[in-house]
């Protein structure tokens, strides 16, 4: 038996992947689940985009390509950015990778060393923490109070930060809060980064597709690692982003949409079950949910719903110390199955206070 690395005794998993095995285990037994513990959108890519990497893989677009990505998709990342984020970003700046997930552990892997110090946001992202062990550099969180609508305290991150300080990661529409920074707290992070150093929306998750935008100095770093280890992302599901990127027939707004009529009818109807309560996020598809009222801990919250009302949610200490008193909901379901979902919690919390004595 081969010794494994040290280093992976440093990693951590995802606590969504637990809840969604036993689930699964579940539904095996002819029971009915309602998944609400995976981030994963349930729509598909829109006709144009499949119609896209169909072309390209019949025309041979299958071979090894550039490691940073085909010029075409480079080119659109650019404009799009430019065009949504009115970011001034050339194509040389933009790397491809088979994920976002991968673009950011190859962010960290050109940037940190072991000994230094990455910030992260708790609740947050498990991976933040999980790859920053794995680097052999110490995970330093800032909180996202309830209290503070989730917003970070700028005071607090600046206040954080020491001459061993390499990164601060952030993600805004945030997982699991769905917090939507406001442009006060940006421009106050972008004055830090500035100071002290570097810094789904297609429903195409399983095409594993990201990027990167950096300075020339570290997507060239990225490029090598790239080289290093998966060589290119596969050239026929670039062809496909740049069709998404062009969105010709408006599928993101559309979605964008429905999971706003989600989010408004589900975060409306749980805060009147008692025990429940939740701030309207402001992105992403997800709710963040307050369930200290309910006199239990969020893991056993999370126990009953799923064993007794088969509704997999996520405890929130999968997320952070901070996440201890929450569940999390991915809104990724269609509409009746959150209905369905809220009824079922409904008569789980009932049958809950039924026991309290009063």
């Amino acid at each position: 038996m081969p010794n494994i690395a040290t280093r992976v005794a440093q990693l951590t998993g995802e606590g969504a992947l637990a809840v969604f095995a036993r689930a699964k285990e579940l539904e095996r037994q002819g029971r009915s689940i309602i998944h609400l513990e995976l981030g994963e959108p349930d729509f598909h890519p829109a006709a144009p985009i499949v119609d896209s990497v169909r072309a390209a893989v019949a025309k041979g677009r299958d071979r090894y390509v550039a490691p940073r990505g085909i010029p075409s998709l480079r080119n659109a990342i650019a404009s799009y950015l430019h065009r949504t984020r009115k970011l001034e970003v050339t194509p040389e700046q933009v790397l491809i990778a088979p994920g976002c997930k991968m673009a950011l552990a190859l962010a960290m892997l050109a940037l940190v060393e072991p000994g230094d110090e990455v910030l992260y946001p708790d609740p947050g992202f498990p991976i933040y923490p999980s790859f920053t062990r794995g680097l052999g550099a110490r995970a330093v969180p800032f909180l996202l109070r309830e209290k503070n609508k989730f917003q970070p305290d700028v005071a607090e991150i600046s206040g954080k930060i020491t001459p061993k300080t390499r990164l601060l990661i952030f993600n805004s529409p945030g997982n699991p809060t769905g917090t939507v920074f406001n442009e006060k707290t940006l421009a106050e992070i972008a004055e830090l980064a500035k100071k002290h150093g570097f810094s789904k929306s297609f429903a195409m998750t399983g095409w594993r597709l990201g990027y990167a935008v950096a300075h020339n100095k570290v997507i060239d770093a990225l490029d090598l690692l790239v080289m290093n280890t998966f060589t290119c992302t596969a050239e026929f599901t670039q062809v496909a982003a740049v069709e998404a990127l062009e969105d010709s027939t408006y599928a993101v707004p559309a979605m964008v949409e429905e999971y706003r009529k989600r989010r408004d009818i589900f975060v409306a109807k749980l805060n009147h079950i008692p025990g429940f309560r939740c701030q309207m996020p402001e992105g992403a598809f997800y709710a963040w949910v307050n369930i200290e009222d309910t006199g239990r801990p969020a893991e056993e919250v999370q126990r009953l719903l799923l064993e007794e009302a088969g509704v997999a949610g996520i405890a929130g200490g999968a997320f952070g110390s901070e996440g201890k008193n929450f569940l999390r909901f991915s809104l990724v379901s269609a509409p009746h199955l959150l209905e369905e979902a809220l009824d079922r919690i409904e008569r789980v919390a009932r049958g809950w206070r039924a026991t309290v004595p009063l």
